[in-house]
């Protein structure tokens, strides 16, 4: 099953703003994204602060494609965790929630890639 998702970052920018709540983003992502630069060097699009919410929210939005699952099916944007290794290669954190669901369709494998170029962002998510 494979999720993809793509956006215009400015579109994200604004939301990851207005998200006080942490409706869209959880506290450890948000955490994540405001140690990037959030300053636009010479020719990018976005800052590396925007690119990495973007990231995040179509990561989402590609998980949920991969499922066949529409926004609160199963699961919240907030109920998505994207994460990070230390490579800085993206992952989606497979919380109890997420497990279960899986599991109950017998599902055990995520992958997930992310990329960024002139002020768009895109994520494909595999799940098998």
């Amino acid at each position: 099953m494979i999720g993809v998702d793509i956006i215009k970052v400015s579109r994200v920018s604004k939301l990851a703003k207005s998200d006080v709540n942490n409706r869209v983003f959880t506290k450890a992502e948000v955490e994540y994204a405001n140690k990037k630069a959030i300053t636009k060097t010479i020719g990018d699009a976005c800052s590396q602060r925007d690119n990495t919410f973007a990231g995040m929210f179509n990561a989402k939005e590609a998980f949920l494609k991969a499922l066949g699952l529409g926004l609160g099916d199963a699961f919240s944007l907030s109920d998505i965790e994207i994460d990070h290794k230390k490579s800085g290669e993206p992952f989606i954190v497979i919380t109890d929630k997420i497990g279960e669901y899986l599991k109950s369709k017998n599902l055990s494998e995520v992958n997930l890639s992310i990329s960024h170029d002139g002020g768009f962002s895109i994520a494909v998510v595999e799940i098998k």
